[in-house]
C-alpha cells in the first residue's frame, strides 16, 4: 500500500498546474440518484412505513432520473471542448456500472442529457433491409409507423448507449461475501464502536418513545443500529430526497423536520464510515479504482495506447467512499456525506505552453467543489 501511495503522489507531483490549459481526460464516479428504500417488509403494495407508494425496492425514482439528467447537462456543457457530443463515438467515452438497475438507469439518464437527439448514426440501404425482427405478418399499423422512421434507427434519433458492468475481478473487499473475514470484522466494529453506541443511545433517548408508538416497532428493533440505519433512516432519507416532506409523519410525531432529517443523514454516514468502511478496508477497497484511474491518465500522457477521453462509472455511496478514504489517507482531504447523485471527477489538464515536466496537472472534484489541485 505504501508503494501504491507513493506512485500516485509521484504521478501527481510530476504534472504541474497552469491557468492556460485544456482538459484532455475526465474520470467520473457517481452514486445513483434518489431511490426507494431497501426493504418493504413483505408488503406487496410497496407502501413504505409512512403510507407512500414506491415502484419497488431499491428502484430509481423520477427524482433520481432528473438528478442524473442535470449531471448530464453539466457534463455536456463543461466537456464539449474535447468531446464531440453531436455524435456518439465509443472510442471517446467508456461507460460502466455496477449490476443494479438503479445505477444503470442513473447512467442512462446522464447519457441522454449528454448526447441529445440527433446523435444516432443513420442506417444504410442494405442495413434497412435487415432491420426487421423475424416476426411474421407485421400489421399495417406497424408498417405505417416504420415508414416515418426513414433511415433512423429510433424515432427522434435517440441513441442507445453501451453500458458495461464493472470488471467482476475487481473485488469490493468490504462485502463479506467476497471477503469472509470481513463479516466478523464488521460485527466487531458495530459492537465495539464508541461512535455507534453513543449515536444509538442519543437517538433512542431523543426519538425512541414516539417512534415505537407511531411506527409500531419493538425495543429490540429500536436498539439495533443496523435497523435504524437500514430501514428507518433509509426510508426517511429516500422519502426526503424524493421531494416528500413527510408532513403526516412529522405531524404525528411532533419531531422537528430538519433536525430529524439531519440525524438520519448522520446515521447513514456513521453506518458507511464506521461499519462498512473503516480506514483499513476503505484504503484496500480503493486500490483497484485508483490504479485504473492512474493507468488511464498514464496512457494518455505517454501515448501508450488509444485511451478514451472520458470514463463514467456508476456506483453507490460505498464505492465513492473507497475513493474518499484514499484521498483522505494520501492528501488529508476530509470525508463528506455521500448523497444521492453525489459524484467525483478526476480531470487531467494539459498546459498549453509549459516544459515537458510541467505539461500536465490533475484536479479532484467532489460534488462540484475542487478538493485538490496539484501545484
Amino acid at each position: 500500500m505504501k508503494i501504491f501511495r507513493m506512485i500516485f503522489i509521484t504521478f501527481l507531483i510530476n504534472y504541474m498546474k497552469s491557468s492556460d490549459s485544456n482538459i484532455v481526460f475526465v474520470y467520473e464516479h457517481v452514486r445513483h440518484g434518489a431511490r426507494s428504500p431497501l426493504f418493504f417488509d413483505g408488503n406487496t403494495d410497496y407502501l413504505d412505513r409512512f403510507g407512500k407508494q414506491w415502484e419497488g425496492a431499491m428502484e430509481l425514482t423520477n427524482v433520481g432520473k432528473r438528478e442524473h439528467y442535470v449531471l448530464g447537462i453539466h457534463n455536456r456543457l463543461k466537456y464539449s471542448s474535447f468531446i464531440n457530443f453531436t455524435k456518439y463515438d465509443y472510442q471517446e467515452i467508456k461507460v460502466y456500472s455496477t449490476n443494479t438497475g438503479r445505477t444503470v438507469q442513473s447512467i442512462q439518464a446522464e447519457l441522454l442529457a449528454m448526447y441529445l437527439p440527433g446523435t444516432l448514426p443513420k442506417l444504410t440501404k442494405d442495413q434497412l433491409k435487415a432491420a426487421y425482427p423475424p416476426f411474421q405478418n407485421l400489421s399495417l399499423e406497424v408498417l405505417d409507423e416504420i415508414s416515418e422512421l426513414n433511415d433512423s434507427t429510433i424515432i427522434n434519433d435517440i441513441n442507445v448507449f453501451p453500458i458495461q458492468y464493472s470488471d467482476p475481478k475487481k473485488v469490493q473487499i468490504n462485502e463479506p461475501a467476497n471477503c469472509p473475514y470481513m463479516k466478523q470484522y464488521q460485527e466487531d466494529l458495530k459492537t465495539n464502536s464508541v461512535t455507534v453506541k453513543d449515536f444509538v443511545s442519543n437517538f433512542i433517548s431523543k426519538y425512541g418513545d414516539k417512534l415505537k408508538e407511531v411506527l409500531n416497532i419493538t425495543d429490540k428493533e429500536l436498539n439495533d443500529f443496523e435497523y435504524i440505519e437500514t430501514i428507518l433512516a433509509e426510508e426517511v432519507l429516500c422519502n426526503y430526497y424524493d421531494g416528500n416532506k413527510l408532513t403526516d409523519f412529522f405531524r404525528k410525531t411532533g419531531f422537528n423536520e430538519s433536525e430529524f432529517i439531519q440525524d438520519n443523514r448522520l446515521s447513514k454516514s456513521i453506518y458507511t464510515y464506521n461499519i462498512n468502511l473503516d480506514e483499513k478496508t476503505g484504503i484496500m477497497s480503493a486500490s483497484p479504482s485508483m490504479r485504473e484511474i492512474i493507468n488511464y491518465m498514464d496512457n494518455i500522457i505517454n501515448n501508450k495506447s488509444q485511451a478514451p477521453k472520458m470514463v463514467m462509472q456508476g456506483g453507490h455511496d460505498t464505492t465513492i467512499s473507497y475513493i474518499q478514504y484514499f484521498m483522505k489517507h494520501v492528501f488529508n482531504i476530509p470525508i463528506q456525506h455521500i448523497s444521492f447523485a453525489s459524484n467525483i471527477y478526476f480531470e487531467l489538464h494539459k498546459n498549453k505552453s509549459e516544459s515537458e515536466l510541467d505539461k500536465y496537472y490533475i484536479e479532484y472534484i467532489l460534488d462540484g467543489v475542487t478538493k485538490l489541485k496539484m501545484n
